[in-house]
C-alpha cells in the first residue's frame, strides 16, 4: 500500500511499536526509513548551545544506528530541527514519503494512543498521512477490520477512500462510524466510536476536519476524540499538509 515510509524513533521501547505498524501498512518492496530528530533551537541559551546541539545530533545518530542494527535493511536518517514534527516533515517531504509512522506519546496507557505535544506536532500540517501506534499494541501481519470516523465531510471521504484501498489489499472489512453533531462539537466519544475502536485493527479519519486545533469552534475535537484511542490511528490529509 504505502511505498515510502518515514518511521520516527527516539530511543524508547515504543519505537518497536511504530516499526510494527509501519510493516503492517507497507506495500511490497516499500522503503522504510528510521528517522531520529535532534530537537535543536537556535539562539536559545543553555543546552541549545553549539556543543549541546552537536551532542544531541550525535545521540540521534546513535539512536538510528542501534535501531537499524536490530532491523537490517532499513534506511536511516539522523537530522535536527526546532521540533520533532518539523524534522519528520522535512524528511518526509524530501523523500516524497507517502506515510509517517510514530509511536504514541509517553503518557499513553497500555493499549491506547495518547496525543501529547510531540505526536500532535507530527500530525499537524504533515505532508502525508500519519499513523500513530497504540502503546503495547502488537499488530497482526494484515488488517482484518478498519474503522472510519465519518461526519459527512470531504475530509471523511478522503479517509474512507484510503481505508477502502487498505481493505482491498488485505481483504479487510470497513466499518463506517457516523459522528453526530454533538460529538463533533463537544469532542466526546460516541458509544459507536468506542465500540468500533475496540473491535478494529485501525481507525482512519480525515485530518483537517478533526485536527484543526488552530480553528474555532471545537478546537480540541481531535484531541478529545483521539487521545485515548484503543486502536492505532491513520490520519489522512485531504491535499497534503
Amino acid at each position: 500500500m504505502f511505498q515510502t515510509i518515514v518511521i520516527g524513533i527516539d530511543g524508547r521501547p515504543q519505537d518497536e511499536e511504530a516499526f510494527a505498524l509501519a510493516k503492517q501498512l507497507a506495500g511490497p518492496g516499500a522503503t522504510l526509513t528510521a528517522t531520529s530528530v535532534a530537537v535543536v533551537r537556535e539562539g536559545v541559551r543553555g543546552p541549545w548551545t553549539s556543543d549541546g546541539a552537536a551532542k544531541m545530533q550525535g545521540e540521534a545518530q546513535e539512536i538510528v544506528d542501534r535501531f537499524v542494527a536490530r532491523h537490517p535493511g532499513l534506511d536511516q536518517i539522523a537530522t535536527s530541527a526546532p521540533t520533532a514534527g518539523q524534522g519528520l516533515h522535512n524528511v518526509a517531504a524530501g523523500a516524497r514519503a507517502d506515510l509517517i509512522v510514530v509511536a504514541s506519546s509517553r503518557r499513553a496507557l497500555p493499549g491506547r494512543v495518547w496525543f501529547g505535544d510531540a505526536v500532535r506536532g507530527v500530525v499537524e500540517h504533515a505532508p502525508c498521512p500519519v499513523a500513530v501506534a497504540a502503546k503495547d499494541h502488537v499488530p497482526a501481519a494484515t488488517l482484518s477490520t478498519i474503522a472510519v470516523a465519518d461526519d459527512g465531510s470531504l475530509e471523511a471521504d478522503a479517509a474512507t477512500h484510503l481505508a477502502q484501498q487498505l481493505a482491498l489489499r488485505d481483504g479487510a472489512a470497513v466499518r463506517t462510524v457516523p459522528l453526530t453533531s454533538a460529538a463533533v462539537i463537544t469532542g466526546v466519544n460516541t458509544p459507536a466510536l468506542v465500540e468500533a475502536e475496540a473491535e478494529s485493527d485501525l481507525l482512519v479519519l480525515g485530518m483537517r476536519q478533526h485536527l484543526s486545533w488552530d480553528s474555532a469552534p471545537g478546537t480540541e475535537v481531535a484531541y478529545a476524540l483521539l487521545r485515548a484511542s484503543v486502536a492505532p490511528l491513520l490520519v489522512v490529509p485531504t491535499s497534503g499538509g
